[in-house]
């Protein structure tokens, strides 16, 4: 499906009478994620907007923290995307989603490096040795 077609429909889910928060969180993300993919930065800054107000919750396979994570990202607010991160390893840890876990710290890993400050490094090379403490 063409992602234009894809950006309709999630666009369609949101704009729907009788809003229902997990709908409407799962058309968002796929709208968070397409705008990601499609580098369009002024969507990524429209759809970290909408996302951030909720908690951190696992949601079809995919955490938004993680979401808001690549969100930042892409819009090279390195030091947000790491607070997102720190704030989903607290969750996935007392959650024990070790399949998210394994993402995160990759991920994690790679926002550090990419950020390069002070002990950026260590922390990075650290992560995947031990997500479990």
């Amino acid at each position: 499906m063409p992602a234009q077609a894809d950006a309709g429909l999630g666009e369609a889910a949101l704009a729907a009478p009788a809003d229902h928060p997990y709908r409407t969180t799962v058309a968002r993300l796929g709208l968070d994620l397409l705008a990601i993919q499609q580098g369009n930065l002024e969507a990524v800054r429209e759809q970290y907007q909408a996302l951030k107000p909720p908690p951190s919750i696992m949601l079809v396979l995919i955490k938004t923290d993680r979401v808001l994570r690549l969100l930042s990202s892409a819009m090279s607010e390195l030091d947000q995307a790491i607070a997102h991160f720190e704030d989903g390893v607290t969750l996935t840890r007392r959650a024990g989603y070790r399949p998210e876990m394994a993402w995160i710290c990759c991920e994690y890993a790679d926002a550090l490096l990419q950020r390069a400050g002070p002990g950026d490094g260590l922390k990075a090379e650290s992560l995947p040795r031990n997500p479990w403490p």
